[in-house]
């Protein structure tokens, strides 16, 4: 008996892996892709992807070798008010603190110090989005202390550098101990999250329902509006549809800003003439202290530019993916000859295609953006973004012509917190301080994988970092603020004890 259910079971079994590798090689050979040109090559698990990895280029390589339709394989061939309110008070009280750590580590080296920019705006924009976010303390800045134990976590799955080489090398660790990480921290996510919609509520119905000056984060704001009575019952957001939420802006909220911010700031410590252009620019303000709407407007032109230039050529996201909801055909503006020879002016998609959308490939396209696409325009006239070229108007796009936030009903939802954010850091940091590369010329690149972080070549393994030299402007310098208590004073600073 018990083995002919034995013999039942294997049977079985091989009848649907025999039916699964059938579907497979099915829709692999029905596949209207299949006739796009692309690189051979591929790993049967993996597909293209450690290619890709390992070389940020290689689309763009691809681009010129195969024009711009084609295809490679993916791994296992699968295919404005209410931020003032949120921004403005916790911005300036953050870039201020991160201005005087540096300070004091500058005084302390004798006048100038080599420090890891990418480390210190993480830890700087994490703490932003969860007190402008959730009103929730990382304490991610604090020098001593023991840390939040949701930064270690986000530490541990996205900083240590080792993430990368675990799913690229060995496909059963990433199912065991990257598993277990990323599972740790949804489970804190969770938790914390849990906590922090409790207290929300709590908070909301001891003042009556009103959002406080003190408490007006998105966390209350959401809260606030999912209580009202005008709602009908269908359309409120259960417990876990907020909780749900608190992931995308913990991570995206502070990871892309930061790495954008660090972007920013080597194009400058590479390019001095355009460093103290933007510098002359920022010192003719009056204030220390600009608003919101000063920041995310033009009115400081040249900022507006260098942030445009950055996220154009250091897009903090390579790219990202849609799936197609319906069968479907894509236009193309530029006809091509299939493998089989035939004129293609679209491309058939099925139902449950994964459509790669390459912001960086789009932002470095010659076509669009000229034959200087891969570089940083610098300060000669004519500037790149007083003259857009006419082929960028036809990106969709919700800011700068630009890809970084996409657009339509998914485009980013917190684009404009994050440009004031950016804009905020460098209008403290570029006032106060003078940056020039930390590491020999070429020696900063950047990684490969859908999040671009800024790498030291030589120091592959040791995940994201941009080390520069920081020293004070020469507007600090010619007040020959030479002794740490003058240069706390020149900050207006109280001496504290961390």
């Amino acid at each position: 008996m018990n083995s002919r259910f034995g013999i039942s079971v294997a049977a079985a079994l091989t009848s649907y892996v025999l039916f699964k590798l059938a579907k497979l090689l099915y829709e692999d050979l029905s596949d209207p892709l299949r006739d796009l040109p692309g690189p051979t090559g591929a790993n049967l698990v993996l597909g293209h992807w450690k290619q890709i990895n390992n070389d940020s280029t290689l689309t763009g390589k691809w681009r010129e070798e195969f024009g711009a339709n084609f295809q490679y394989r993916s791994p296992f061939n699968r295919t404005p008010d209410t931020i003032k309110h949120l921004l403005e008070n916790v911005i300036r009280v953050k870039r201020r603190l991160l201005r005087d750590f540096w300070t004091r580590q500058i005084v302390e080296n004798s006048g100038s110090s080599r420090i890891d920019v990418l480390v210190w705006l993480r830890k700087m924009t994490l703490d932003i989005i969860g007190q402008a976010g959730f009103n929730y303390q990382f304490h991610a800045m604090e020098p001593k202390g023991q840390r939040d134990e949701l930064v270690q976590v986000l530490d541990n799955l996205f900083h240590s550098g080792k993430v990368p080489a675990t799913f690229l090398t060995v496909v059963g660790r990433l199912v065991t101990s990257l598993g277990k990480m990323m599972n740790e921290g949804r489970r804190k996510m969770d938790s914390i999250g849990r906590r922090l919609l409790a207290d929300s509520k709590a908070s909301l119905k001891a003042d009556g329902g009103s959002v406080s000056g003190t408490e007006r984060d998105l966390l209350s704001i959401m809260v606030k509006a999912n209580m009202t009575s005008d709602i009908p019952d269908h359309q409120r957001l259960s417990d876990a549809d907020v909780i749900a939420q608190f992931p995308t802006f913990f991570i995206a909220g502070h990871e892309t800003t930061s790495i954008a911010t660090a972007w920013a700031l080597h194009a400058l410590s590479i390019n001095s003439a355009m460093q103290s252009k933007l510098r002359d620019e920022l010192l003719s303000v009056s204030t220390d202290n600009p608003t919101m709407d000063e920041l995310y407007s033009a009115r400081l032109p040249y900022l507006d530019k260098v942030v445009k230039e950055t996220m154009r050529l250091y897009n903090p996201v390579a790219f990202t993916f849609r799936m197609a909801m319906k069968d479907d055909a894509l236009p193309l503006n530029t006809p091509f000859l299939d493998a089989k020879g035939k004129l293609r002016t679209s491309i058939p998609i099925r139902k449950g295609t994964m459509i790669q959308i390459p912001m960086v490939g789009v932002h470095l396209d010659n076509g669009i953006w000229g034959e200087d696409a891969d570089e940083f325009r610098q300060v000669p006239i004519p500037d790149r973004w007083d003259n857009i070229p006419q082929a960028a108007s036809s990106i969709p796009s919700i800011w700068g012509n630009l890809l970084s936030f996409l657009a339509g009903p998914h485009n980013c939802i917190g684009f404009r917190f994050a440009i004031i954010e950016i804009k905020a850091i460098l209008f403290t940091l570029i006032r106060a301080f003078e940056f020039e590369p930390g590491v020999p010329e070429g020696g900063i690149i950047s990684s490969a994988t859908p999040i671009q972080r800024p790498k030291v070549r030589t120091e592959p393994r040791n995940g994201g970092q941009l080390p520069l030299i920081v020293r004070p402007s020469r507007t600090v310098r010619q007040l020959e603020l030479v002794s740490y208590k003058q240069t706390l004073q020149y900050y207006s600073l109280a001496p504290r004890v961390w």
